[in-house]
């Protein structure tokens, strides 16, 4: 009952009597260690309703980044397959052409020049 009284009395007491004075001070390192722990606590709970919070997002950005990623290599073959079918549709369309020349060539040769 001592505290509650001591407590008590400087509530209905005059605060700058020596008693509250040693009860203020003896409550001040208490109050400002809760203060410090309620801001570290006010802190992390505006961080992780920010969506700043590392710890939860990172494994959601590394699995997106792990997505495009593969995205990328998938578009990549893609268009180095198409690149080989464009080069073998060029030598194709050279070829084609090449034994087109050589037949118009010879069919409309004139007559003296054999």
């Amino acid at each position: 009952m001592g505290r509650n009284s001591e407590r008590g009395s400087c509530v209905s007491a005059n605060p700058g009597t020596p008693t509250c004075t040693a009860q203020n001070h003896r409550r001040a390192p208490h109050i400002r260690d809760l203060e410090h722990r309620l801001s570290q606590l006010l802190g992390r709970q505006a961080f992780e309703r920010s969506g700043l919070d590392a710890a939860s997002n990172t494994a959601a950005l590394q699995a997106q980044i792990d997505r495009q990623h593969q995205i990328v290599l998938d578009l990549t073959q893609a268009l180095e397959e198409r690149d080989e079918e464009l080069a073998a549709a060029r030598e194709t369309n050279r070829r084609l052409m090449t034994e087109l020349n050589r037949i118009s060539a010879v069919r409309y040769e004139p007559e003296g020049a054999h």
